[in-house]
């Protein structure tokens, strides 16, 4: 009976053991990367606080972004809007509208399965959305356009003028489709999920990664945030915007009525009606119009 007992208490005690060996390993595999992580970032974020520029801490970016690999999608989308965001450091509210009593335009991006895409391609589409970023601020530079926030892949952007508001995002789809995304496994990735099949003249519409664009017109309020030291806008003509660029897909511009009306110029793009839609939340219907450049109006 004693050899029994004392058997079982050597398994009882093996079996605690191995529970906490397991549970320490356990530990240290969740706690790891995430440490790694945070290594990584505030490498980046003490380059950014001493004034180094993109250059310098572009080669500590893709040791950030494996390390985000091994954790999970959720850490690679607030990663990746650590390393864009944070880098605009100072904000320049020049071009942005300051008064609720006059109209401004608003627009909202999102990249196209932009979940699948970090599932399937998680250092390519690290890469990509930094080129994504990069390649939307230099317009926004160009057309006096203000940045409002990004949201992982997401821009909001807001002007006072509609007419430098649709040329910015016509040149987004433009100069999307002409990068070099050095990326072909997303164009494979793009065409399995077509649900219209894939035309023989695919080429000469669509290159690398595909943003949808909604854009609206209106007054809205505005208010002045003293922590970020920016501007930011509430109200129906945001959410209108934003419903609108969720009705889109990839690859497409979608404006409402409202916005082309105060275009003090015409539209130096293809147009087409597409009728009014009641919007989730907003409170009465919108006309929609696609508004494309002409190069890209077979879309």
């Amino acid at each position: 009976a004693g050899n029994v007992q004392g058997l079982s208490a050597l398994i009882c005690s093996l079996t605690v053991l191995s529970t906490l060996i397991l549970t320490v390993l356990g530990v240290f595999w969740v706690l790891l990367p995430l440490m790694r992580l945070g290594r990584g970032m505030r490498a980046v974020a003490k380059s950014l606080k001493a004034g180094d520029n993109e250059g310098t801490i572009e080669s500590r970016k893709p040791s950030v972004l494996l390390e985000v690999d091994a954790i999970g999608q959720d850490f690679e989308t607030i990663v990746v809007d650590f390393l864009g965001f944070s880098s605009t450091q100072i904000r320049d509210n020049k071009y942005a509208p300051k008064d609720s009593d006059k109209p401004f335009a608003i627009c909202f991006t999102d990249i196209e399965s932009s979940t699948g895409l970090w599932g399937n391609f998680p250092i390519d589409m690290g890469r990509g959305v930094q080129e994504h970023h990069a390649i939307i601020r230099e317009l926004i530079k160009k057309h006096h356009v203000y940045e409002v926030k990004t949201v992982g892949d997401c821009f909001m952007c807001t002007s006072p003028s509609a007419d430098d508001m649709i040329q910015f995002v016509l040149d987004i789809q433009t100069e999307f489709y002409k990068h070099e995304w050095n990326w072909p496994s997303i164009e494979d990735f793009y065409k399995q999920k077509s649900t219209t099949g894939v035309p023989d003249n695919y080429c000469d519409f669509w290159n690398g990664i595909r943003v949808r664009i909604g854009v609206h017109y209106g007054q809205g309020e505005v208010t002045y945030d003293k922590v970020t030291k920016g501007y930011d806008y509430y109200g129906t003509v945001v959410n209108t915007a934003a419903r609108i660029e969720s009705a889109g897909h990839g690859g497409q511009v979608i404006a409402s009525a409202a916005l082309v009306a105060a275009l003090r110029s015409d539209i130096p793009a293809a147009t087409k009606p597409l009728g009014v839609h009641s919007l989730r939340g907003v409170p009465d219907p919108v006309q929609l119009i696609q508004v494309m450049p002409h190069c890209l109006a077979g879309r």
